[in-house]
């Protein structure tokens, strides 16, 4: 997930990360699958593959949630 994106490609990758870290938090990372993350995020197969890299990837920004912000 990196490089410049969109207004509407950051939208995306917003909505795959919501996705993402609801599915992980219910059902653990290793039952989260990036159809899981299409489906959750009601995103089509091309945003996906447009939007993002691999599961790490979508993983490393979810945890990122995790990290309180440095004032």
């Amino acid at each position: 997930m990196t490089g410049k994106l969109t207004s509407k490609g950051r939208q995306t990758r917003q909505r795959i990360v919501a996705a993402a870290a609801g599915l992980m938090f219910e059902g653990g990372v290793a039952r989260t699958t990036m159809e899981d993350v299409r489906a959750a995020g009601g995103l089509l197969l091309t945003q996906i593959r447009r939007s993002t890299e691999p599961l790490d990837t979508v993983l490393a920004h979810v945890a990122l949630l995790l990290v309180p912000a440095a004032d």
